[in-house]
């Protein structure tokens, strides 16, 4: 079932909207937020939002060839985006 699943696509993207206003856990601020997704073949984008910020985290299985170029295509799409949107960077 596993492979019936992720053979049909070839990312998994995922966006958590975080809190907008500082997080104390007990009596620390908390400074940033991220999250991550392991144990799958293909790769994952996930993006926590929190005070105004992103935080973006890749995973991807070592198997992937060029895997190291993933980074690089995926800020240029980002940039991309946000040149086609006249969203500042």
């Amino acid at each position: 079932m596993a492979y019936r699943i992720s053979s049909r696509h070839s990312i998994t993207y995922t966006s958590i909207p975080g809190p907008e206003n500082e997080v104390f856990v007990g009596e620390k601020r908390v400074s940033s937020c991220r999250c991550s997704v392991v144990g799958h073949l293909h790769p994952i984008v996930s993006m926590v939002s929190y005070k105004g910020n992103i935080s973006t985290t890749l995973v991807a299985d070592s198997s992937i060839p060029d895997l190291e170029q993933m980074p690089m295509f995926f800020e240029n799409a980002i940039i991309s985006m946000a040149t086609t949107l006249s969203i500042p960077l």
